[in-house]
């Protein structure tokens, strides 16, 4: 395994400095401009990137079906992303093509049957709606992904927080622990090159990244609940921060009048780095409320039941919501 670790490692960085040659000629670059600070224009490969090494992890180990198909089907979901970045596909489009995908992926354990039991409160299933709700759960979360891709290291950073709990989560489930290590390794090999000031050696994730991220995402979420067991209500917490970042975003830009699809500098990463004028201040701020949220949850979880969760998840939102807006005034 450690050889598998050790050739995934070399491999990324090859392909860090290969797609940063093609991304340069094809021009397929983020340029600075009002909404976007930084100095110069960044190759946006880091999604193409993930893409690639996942189907190296592919091919060298022997994963379940379930899990095969996620890293082959993420494939897909970049190259989406790389057209996006490339063309600026419309919401529509982007939302179509993105829905082929996962309709693709959502079978057997991939499919979200319901949000669990809770106490006094019978399962909730969602019966023969269960497609649909798994396209529409998945599309909201790689929605809220893409959002929080809005600064050096702000996804990247995340989602490995996001795999670090799944990993707990799922700390027996040898395969897909093992699974989730190799994300983890690209990830951490990634972020250097994300958050470094260096024109050389920069780049950023790009859309391709930040939907394959939360497509990768999405679905490891569904197959911990449907194949390990593990309550939703659990999952939810170990995304909270991005999925508060992205109903307080779009519940913000509904009441002014804005189109919720359009780019702005409202996030909270962004408010938390102009109050603080530091991005690593607010990588940490925000990667110590997803844990923190999380150990608190597991804590009510084990002690009080999945009902408790669940309203530590609505309180916690109000909250997150509340501080948004200090953080606003």
């Amino acid at each position: 395994m450690l050889l598998k670790y050790l050739f995934i490692s070399i491999c990324t960085l090859l392909l860090i400095k290969i797609t940063r040659i093609f991304a340069v000629k094809l021009y397929l670059v983020d340029k600075p401009n009002i909404r976007k600070k930084h100095l110069f224009e960044v190759p946006l490969v880091g999604g193409l990137v993930f893409a690639f090494a996942n189907l190296i992890i592919y091919s060298i180990n022997d994963f379940s079906f379930s899990i095969n198909k996620i890293l082959v089907v993420s494939t897909i979901v970049a190259i989406i992303g790389f057209f996006d970045d490339k063309f600026e596909l419309s919401v529509t489009r982007k939302i179509i093509l993105l829905i082929i995908p996962i309709f693709i992926t959502a079978t057997d354990d991939l499919i979200l049957t319901g949000l669990g039991n809770y106490k006094h409160f019978n399962d909730i299933n969602f019966g023969s709606y269960a497609i649909i709700c798994t396209v529409g759960a998945a599309l909201l979360l790689i929605n809220a992904t893409n959002y929080f891709d809005g600064s050096d290291g702000n996804l990247l950073t995340m989602f490995i927080n996001n795999l670090m709990i799944l990993i707990y989560l799922n700390f027996d489930n040898f395969e897909f622990r093992n699974f989730l290590l190799f994300l983890l390794l690209i990830s951490a090999i990634l972020i250097p090159f994300n958050l470094t000031f260096q024109k050389k050696y920069k780049i950023f994730l790009g859309n391709s990244g930040s939907l394959l991220l939360g497509f990768i995402l999405s679905f490891c979420l569904i197959y911990s609940a449907e194949k390990y067991k593990i309550h939703p209500i659990m999952l939810a917490f170990s995304v909270s921060v991005i999925i508060f970042d992205f109903l307080s975003v779009t519940i913000y830009r509904l009441t002014q009048g804005k189109n919720i699809f359009l780019p702005d500098n409202n996030h909270i990463h962004h408010l938390l780095i102009k109050f603080f004028n530091s991005n690593i201040i607010s990588l940490i701020i925000l990667n110590t409320i997803n844990i923190s949220l999380f150990a608190i949850s597991l804590i009510i979880y084990n002690y009080v039941g999945s009902i408790g969760s669940l309203f530590l998840f609505i309180f916690s939102f109000i909250f997150f919501f509340s501080f948004r807006f200090y953080l606003t005034r």
